[in-house]
């Protein structure tokens, strides 16, 4: 875990503790201070006058009441909700006077008020939205204090604060009194509706727009409101349902219903008129979301915007006659439309068609469409013309521009995905893979496209019909908004969201800050970015599942080199008690949240820290070539290759003169080759460039999908010369061609942009300075970011590739020009000739001599070095820590050293061997890739506080180079470690030298030493992480934890046959009574179908080993046994993991069948209910116990995940070793999956008391690894509270429960200190009843281990004695260690880790009886 800075740390949660106190102090005085409060508070901040008005009023009251003279120095205005949290945090800790009096005086006018306006405290003003109130929660010290804003009646009265519109306008908002006048004006309009067709003067006008299916089928619900208008009158809101999807139900609030609608959230089963469905045990949806209006203001609907994919209606977006916008649904945004009210009209209501639910089949719970179909009615005086509307359709294609292309997947609405593969010849969208399922097929497996973090990067992953070797959207994914701006789209700006890596502020201020991500300039968001993406059209639906409950860092804006002035800040959306609500909460600046980075566009200039070349100026004549790494996947089979550039750029129309590289061979290792750089003095042949680029144009088009978001990637290249003719791969698209025209001289330097299974999107850096790219829109995605660089002095002059459908694989042809060859019509009998002759033979002669002797001196000088390297052997106990940390260096930093590392970023370090080329000029703009997709893979974090040297150093994974398994596809877009992205190894020794640094390897993780001294898992040798309430880490542990991400390779066959339980395929064979023998009087555990008794197996070298054996109960049904031991055999003897069971062997063959597994100590079910006959507790464990134990388990899990479910997690099936490492058993129930779903018709899943809702759920069929997450967030539980869930209760009544009434088992009480906040929000995290929104155990690991080392730093340093866990041994004595004492005395740092290791091993070592046996100062085991 990245640990924060210490300087910087330190001082934030200091200050953050201060406010709490304050914070504390403040509720007492509001308890205790007098009724009577002062009538209004004036104050200033940052040279603006301020006051607060305590007479409460309705939200336009207090508008106005703003804006009146002589209140303010100036105009005033309603404080905005963009300013309110930054600004008052500033001052609760700058005035403590002025904060006690605020927060006592808008506490005292809301608990008069409390029962009817719910604790809202305060009006604030919303760039888009009205009646926007906000509400301080304080905790007081037992946690944390969150500010909320969200919609409320805009009838209620309460509290406000003013501010001087020019300080409104100065931060970039719009001011209050704006919209007041505006809104004056509407309410004076007349409504005469109610007066009916004939007198009113009023038409309805039905639109020519048809939003989702043309003709809806004969089932479906069709309704019209042209009467409802009559009744009720226009459209001034909606409540609506569609929080991270598509819109599920639509009720338009009418003006004379619209004022009673808040009250019926609270009794959601009470709304009724909706069109769409409202079945949130089924349908999975969210819940009900309403924006409120100004009760008689007339604000009507005059626009209505939206999108559409074929017949669902994704989202809409209505805007009022005063500008407020109203966002109904998040889903995807395809097909984009606008619509605007007749002159003088307005939305009168709907009509349209969605799903008569009655007629909802059981197990048709596909992709279901719900709202089938919209029509707009419009109410404008008689005589008006019809309503004007456009449609913005994504890009499209006509067709392939190569007629042996695949095309994509595609699936009709309602039905499964789409199949790839060779069964149905189309290859999967960009950002997925194709892998094969357990589906039943004449031909053998079915493959589909599915996305995961181990299915993509299996061998059975299909190369030729999607993306291999990597993750789409990993780690970052990028969305876009376009805001509006006094009723115009502004321009449109970029986001990326990290969602793998959760960060400190520190850290995400220079990820953003340092970040090259396709070449533009980054800054971490504000509180105006994130309300603003809540109000728009193009956000991905990907966007908003990424931050739906997750916190994220707000821009605090502090960007000085020194400590910090203030508290940082959390924001989110849905992250506090109400779910469609803003909450920022004031927080420790080393607290982990989420960073999300905006780019503002367009930017003309190239972010700086990508150093382009800025020399390399055009020039005729020869060019020596040089290639760049494959952009894309392809080809994805038999599509078409391509050259541009080259045949022409040399005179010629066949290629590159002299090397033959116009076209592109058909064997795509060559596109897969490494690039080759001038750096490496390599290329690959010359030509003569006779005319310089002058045009380079781009065409996008989209793959509209069913199953995911549309995905938009280049159909068309085309590049320009002067005075020669175009030249075009590919084709366009509906959408035009974009086009980048060079000036005079101007050159393309650098290349960077996204690319998976087709390039996405190319970024052109120039000569000049220039940045361009086409420009992004609501479908823009990034599956893999890249950036490629020309060698120094060279530019881009052609390109090659292959092209289908859209473009599948692209190189980059840079040149670097070359001095004119001398000329060779001179006489070769000429004097000069011959000593010219003389000159370069001696020249010649004295270069190979001189190369010879540098070369032997080189090999001798590296002979001695492995000389010094092989004697000096591993580092010791005696080793300082410089050198220990010097020799990691070793493996992340190049010894020629290199720039400065960049705070915040991550970089990744390649292994070098026999055959490996460097790639010197390319890599992947950071935010960089997910590291965790390879366990061989080196992570280096740096955390570096602005103005400190103090730096933190996390290195996971061996370092070491893993040869590929046979068969596995190679890593594509894997860009190699730059040196502008390396630390400089004099930097971190420098840092080293003044003994400010943290090396956090996977020993130190551990709290061992990173030297091969330690005892590795295999040894199983008594070690300190037995005691499970040691340290943050074992070897063991660490090891476990980076292993997680190997891949369990799935069988081709995923069920084991009949004749595998006879001849024990993929098992050991073993012989009872020869290599194992049994001991009939031992038991270790009974089953229904068998007995578990201890035995030993014989080992080659005559060793009898201690086993379990595993026997069938003749007595039993034996044909039901063997199965479960067959579906053992064929799971556990494919796995290889610390924390999973090991098999050694067995037979399946009658009469007998056995297996013979490794030996535990104990189960964890003992573990937790124990006691001795007083009633006490056998086993004493706390808090480091439970997240040690709980993270042993997760990282089973998270090996297990990618291609098996367990199906029967539980704390019987879960045991500890002789050294307390806890391991997983009992395979039986497992099954292999080949994507993210297990298809079954048998869902013989577990125990009850352990299994999710959608197992007690008649219409499921499919088992996800998210059902062992929700037993593993039971077993947490379990462990913390000691109880076993639902203990009692008859399976039939869990089921009822968990499924029917979604409840959970009971958690302990909020102030149990074994179950901290971070912790409790796991567990419930784990007992979601939707399955995807589950977090992954994965995720689950990664926030274990986070605990686990905060726990233990913080018990550390407070010089606490952690709860030790005391296991039994056979002989009933305890083994303890003794280096707590020693941790504490150096400060609790990592040196104190390995102090506490090295004591602890020593210890365990020397035998048991001189231990400790009741805790005291360390651990008992």
């Amino acid at each position: 875990m990245a640990r924060r800075p210490e300087g910087v740390g330190q001082q934030s949660t200091f200050r953050v503790g201060q406010l709490c106190l304050k914070l504390a102090l403040v509720v007492l005085v509001t308890a205790l201070a007098p009724s009577a409060a002062e009538p209004n508070i004036t104050f200033s901040y940052s040279g603006a006058a301020y006051i607060l008005l305590l007479d409460p009023l309705p939200f336009v009251e207090a508008v106005a009441s703003c804006a009146r003279d002589g209140l303010l120095p100036t105009r005033g205005s309603l404080l905005p909700i963009e300013l309110l949290p930054t600004n008052f945090l500033q001052i609760y800790i700058t005035d403590r006077k002025l904060a006690e009096s605020f927060l006592f005086g808008i506490r005292e006018v809301a608990a008069a008020r409390v029962a009817e306006q719910q604790g809202w405290e305060m009006w604030t003003w919303d760039q888009d939205r009205t009646c926007r109130a906000s509400m301080n929660i304080w905790a007081g010290t037992a946690s944390e204090n969150q500010l909320q804003t969200a919609d409320v009646p805009c009838s209620w009265r309460l509290a406000y604060v003013c501010v001087e519109a020019w300080a409104v306008e100065a931060a970039g908002l719009s001011a209050a009194p704006s919209w007041l006048s505006s809104a004056r004006s509407a309410a004076q309009q007349p409504s005469p509706y109610a007066l009916g067709p004939g007198a009113s003067g009023l038409a309805l006008l039905r639109s020519d727009l048809v939003i989702g299916d043309p003709a809806p089928p004969p089932d479906c619900v069709t309704f019209d409101e042209a009467d409802v208008f009559w009744r009720e009158g226009p459209v001034v809101s909606a409540m609506y349902r569609g929080g991270t999807h598509d819109l599920y139900a639509l009720k338009p609030l009418h003006e004379a219903m619209a004022a009673a609608a808040w009250r019926s959230l609270s009794a959601p089963a009470s709304i009724a008129g909706f069109v769409g469905v409202y079945l949130p045990d089924r349908d999975q949806g969210s819940a009900w979301e309403m924006h409120n209006t100004v009760t008689d203001g007339r604000d009507y609907v005059v626009r209505v915007e939206g999108c559409f994919r074929g017949p669902v209606v994704e989202r809409l977006l209505l805007t009022s006659r005063t500008g407020r916008r109203y966002q109904l649904g998040r889903g995807s945004c395809t097909t984009r439309f606008r619509e605007d009210a007749p002159p003088g009209g307005y939305l009168a209501g709907f009509a349209g068609a969605y799903l008569n639910a009655s007629l909802w089949a059981p197990g048709a719970d596909g992709e279901v469409v719900f709202i089938r179909q919209l029509r707009l009615l419009w109410a404008a005086p008689a005589g008006s013309p019809p309503p004007a509307y456009s449609v913005r359709p994504v890009p499209a294609i006509a067709g392939p521009t190569c007629p042996t292309a695949r095309p994509t997947v595609r699936s009709l609405q309602g039905q499964q995905p789409g199949e790839c593969g060779a069964g149905s010849g189309r290859v999967c969208p960009s950002n997925r893979c194709c892998t094969p399922q357990t589906v039943s097929s004449a031909n053998g497996s079915m493959f589909f496209c599915a996305v995961g973090s181990m299915v993509c990067q299996a061998n059975f992953c299909n190369p030729e019909y999607g993306l291999c070797g990597k993750v789409g959207e990993k780690p970052a994914t990028q969305f876009v908004h376009t805001p509006v701006v006094a009723g115009a789209e502004a321009d449109p700006a970029v986001y990326i969201i990290n969602t793998e890596q959760p960060m400190t502020y520190t850290a995400a201020m220079y990820y953003c800050k340092r970040s090259s991500y396709l070449g533009l300039t980054w800054r971490l968001v504000w509180i105006a970015d994130v309300l603003r993406l809540y109000t728009s059209l193009d956000v991905r639906r990907r966007a908003y599942m990424s931050m739906a409950g997750r916190r994220l860092w707000i821009n605090m804006h502090n960007n000085s080199d020194g400590p910090y002035a203030y508290p940082c800040m959390l924001g989110g959306f849905g992250i506090s008690v109400s779910p469609s609500a803003h909450a920022f909460v004031p927080y420790g600046c080393d607290a982990l949240a989420l960073a999300i980075c905006k780019a503002q566009l367009p930017q003309p200039r190239t972010n700086a820290l990508l150093n382009v070349s800025k020399s390399s100026a055009w020039a005729a004549g020869e060019h020596q070539l040089f290639t760049s790494s494959q952009i894309g996947s392809g080809p994805l089979g038999p599509s078409c290759p391509f050259s541009l550039g080259l045949g022409s750029a040399s005179g010629g129309s066949g290629g590159l003169r002299g090397v033959g590289f116009g076209k592109v061979t058909s064997d795509a290792s060559s596109m897969m080759a490494e690039a080759v750089w001038a750096d490496n003095s390599t290329n690959v042949g010359s030509v003569s460039v006779l005319a310089p680029l002058t045009s380079i144009s781009l065409s996008l088009g989209v793959d509209l999908l069913n199953e995911t978001e549309s995905t938009e990637q280049l159909t068309g290249l085309r590049l320009e010369r002067a005075g020669m003719e175009a030249e075009t791969a590919g084709g366009g698209s509906s959408g035009g061609w974009h086009a980048l025209a060079l000036a005079p001289g101007e050159t393309v330097v650098a290349v960077s942009g996204c690319a998976g299974g087709y390039v996405e999107r190319l970024v052109l850096h120039t000569s000049q300075g220039r940045l361009w790219t086409a420009p992004f829109s609501s479908v823009s995605m990034c599956s893999l970011p890249f950036q490629e660089s020309a060698p120094p002095g060279a530019y881009l002059v052609g390109m090659q590739g292959y092209v289908g459908y859209y473009l599948e694989a692209l190189q980059l042809v840079w040149g670097l020009p070359t001095a004119p060859a001398p000329s060779a019509a001179a006489s070769p009998d000429s004097g000069s000739s011959g000593s010219g002759g003389s000159g370069n033979t001696g020249a010649i002669v004295g270069g190979v001599v001189g190369g010879v002797v540098g070369l032997a001196l080189v090999a001798g000088l590296v002979l001695v070095f492995l000389v010094w390297r092989r004697r000096r052997g591993p580092s010791t106990s005696g080793t300082s820590s410089a050198d220990s940390l010097s020799a990691t260096l070793d493996k992340v930093a190049p010894s020629g050293g290199g720039p400065q590392a960049v705070p915040g970023d991550v970089q990744q370090a390649e292994c070098g061997g026999p055959g490996a080329k460097p790639q010197v000029g390319s890599r992947q703009s950071s935010p960089p890739e997910s590291t965790s997709d390879r366990a061989d893979t080196m992570q280096l974090n740096t955390d570096l506080a602005p103005g400190t040297d103090d730096v933190v150093l996390t290195v996971e994974g061996d370092g070491g180079c893993a040869a590929p398994a046979p068969n596995a596809p190679s890593p594509l877009l894997q860009g190699p470690n730059s040196p502008a992205l390396t630390p400089s190894r004099t930097h971190l020794e420098r840092l080293v030298s003044k003994g400010r640094w943290v090396m956090q390897t996977p020993e130190t993780l551990a709290g061992g030493p990173s030297s091969a001294g330690g005892a590795s898992a295999s040894t199983q040798q008594p070690r300190v992480d037995s005691c499970l309430d040691s340290g943050p880490g074992s070897v063991a542990s660490a090891a476990a934890v980076a292993r997680a991400m190997d891949v369990v390779m799935v069988p081709t066959d995923t069920s084991p046959t009949s004749s595998d339980a006879g001849s024990s395929s993929g098992l050991a064979r073993l012989v009872l009574g020869m290599d194992v023998v049994v001991d009939e009087e031992s038991m270790l555990g009974k089953g229904a179908s068998g007995v578990v008794r201890k035995g030993y197996m014989q080992t080659k070298d005559g060793r009898r080993t201690p086993v379990a054996v595993k026997l069938l109960d003749p007595s039993t049904d034996m044909l039901a046994g063997l199965r479960n031991l067959a579906h053992e055999v064929h799971v556990l003897s494919r796995l290889d993991h610390p924390n999973i069971v090991r098999l050694y062997g067995g037979s399946l063959a009658p009469p007998r069948p056995f297996l013979v597994e490794e030996l535990m100590n104990t189960p964890l079910n003992a573990i937790i209910h124990s006691r001795h006959r007083d009633g006490r507790h056998v086993y004493a464990y706390g808090l480091a116990g439970i997240l040690r134990m709980s993270r042993d388990i997760a990282a089973g899990l998270a090996y297990l995940h990618p291609t098996v479910v367990h199906r029967d997690l539980k704390p019987g099936n879960v045991l500890l070793d002789a050294n307390g490492v806890v391991k997983i058993a009992d395979f039986g129930l497992s099954r292999f999956k080949q994507n993210t779903t297990l298809l079954t018709s048998n869902l013989e899943v577990g125990t009850s008391a352990y299994c999710p809702p959608e197992v007690f759920t008649p219409t499921e069929s499919k088992v996800t690894d998210r059902c062992d997450v929700y037993a593993l967030g039971c077993l947490i539980c379990e462990l913390v509270t000691r109880r076993r869930p639902w203990e009692g209760t008859r399976n039939a009544v869990i089921g009822y429960l968990v499924a029917i009434e979604r409840r959970r088992p009971d958690l302990p009480a909020p102030d149990d200190p074994l179950c901290p906040p971070a912790l409790r929000s796991l567990i419930e995290r784990c007992w979601r009843h939707n399955s995807e929104e589950r977090p992954s155990s994965a995720e689950i690991l990664k926030r274990l281990t986070l605990l686990l080392n905060e726990h233990t730093t913080s018990t550390a340093q407070l010089g606490s004695r952690p709860h030790s866990l005391v296991v039994p041994t056979r002989t009933g004595s305890t083994v303890g260690s003794s280096g707590m004492g020693l941790g504490v005395g150096l400060g609790g740092s990592r040196i104190g880790a390995l102090a506490m290791e090295a004591a602890g091993r020593v210890a365990m070592l020397d035998g048991g009886e001189n231990g400790e046996k009741e805790g005291g100062s360390g651990s008992a085991c």
